[in-house]
Formats: C-alpha cells, sequence, structure tokens
C-alpha cells in the first residue's frame, strides 16, 4: 500500500494536482483514493457520491494512472453520461421489424471488453457511469453487478464477463 500511495502522490504532481507531502487535506485525499483502491478489489462495482468538484473524477483518475505506472497494466477509463443519451442508445435496441438487435454504448464496451478477456490486449478497463444514477437505466445493471456478472439483452443474448476477470469495474460517479 505504500509503494501505491507514492505512485498516487507522483501522478498527484505530474497531474499538477495539488499535493503537498505532509499536508492534511492532501494526505486525506489520498486517503480516499486509497479506499477506492481497496474497495473496487472486494466490490464488483463501485459508487463514488459527492458534490460536483470534490474531486471524484479525479480520484479515479489519479488511482487508474498510478496503478499504470505501479503493475505496468494499461488503464481505460471508459466514460458514459448516461443522462444524455436514452437507454435504447445505451443499452441497445431490438428492431421490431427485422428482428436485428444494434448494440448500445454500454453494451459496445462491454462487448470489447469481454473480447479482450479472451486475449487480445490486457487492461485494466473501467466503465464510468459519470452522473446521476436513476433506477430507468441502472436496473438493467443489476445482474453485471451482481455475482453473475451477467449482462442479458433484450434479444436474449447473455454476455458474461468471465468469473477470474478482475480487471473490469463500472464505477458510478
Amino acid at each position: 500500500m505504500a509503494a501505491l500511495r507514492k505512485e498516487i502522490a507522483a501522478v498527484c504532481k505530474d497531474s499538477h494536482l495539488v499535493f503537498e507531502e505532509g499536508e492534511q487535506a492532501s494526505s486525506q485525499w489520498v486517503d480516499k483514493v486509497l479506499q477506492l483502491y481497496q474497495i473496487q478489489l472486494l466490490a464488483h462495482g463501485v459508487m463514488m457520491v459527492g458534490p460536483s468538484g470534490s474531486g471524484k473524477s479525479s480520484a479515479w483518475k489519479v488511482l487508474l494512472k498510478a496503478l499504470e505506472k505501479l503493475e505496468g497494466v494499461e488503464g481505460v477509463a471508459h466514460v458514459i453520461d448516461p443522462k444524455a443519451i436514452s437507454k435504447e442508445d445505451l443499452y441497445g435496441v431490438l428492431d421490431p421489424n427485422t428482428r436485428e438487435w444494434t448494440d448500445g454504448l454500454f453494451t459496445h464496451i462491454l462487448r470489447k471488453i469481454i473480447d479482450n478477456v479472451r486475449g487480445e490486449i490486457n487492461k485494466r478497463q473501467w466503465i464510468i457511469f459519470d452522473g446521476d444514477v436513476d433506477p430507468e437505466w441502472v436496473e438493467n445493471l443489476n445482474s453485471v453487478l451482481d455475482d453473475n456478472k451477467l449482462l442479458t439483452l433484450p434479444n436474449g443474448e447473455r454476455l458474461s464477463i468471465p468469473p477470474n476477470y478482475r480487471d473490469f469495474d463500472p464505477i458510478f460517479e
């Protein structure tokens, strides 16, 4: 944990974020970043709550970069504002006439992540839902966030995240 704390401090300095060694506010913020790290190890999905400007985005960005530097695994963040697009654009839609499925943004990203797990690339993949959590779109994620790690699409297709894959995390900010 000390090595990660050191990398977090280095990333903060490289990113020109306010960070003074020994300063109480900086130390408390780094503690929050370390807590985010510990929680994402234990839970499959993480929800960060706080007012705008409180450091939520900075926390996950700094953590992702620090882990990349520490472990040598590239970190990729897929940021989605779920309030800016419709539920169909987020998950996908089944054409009632042709019965043809078209992936939405989240489904497309999830497919890419699953394909990467199957041997394409070794990356830490985080999907960031940047916006208020709304029951209208978040209910579809229940099975992705529970132990099943499964997304069932309206066309009946099931996208399963392999159980041994730990480098995928949905983060709600």
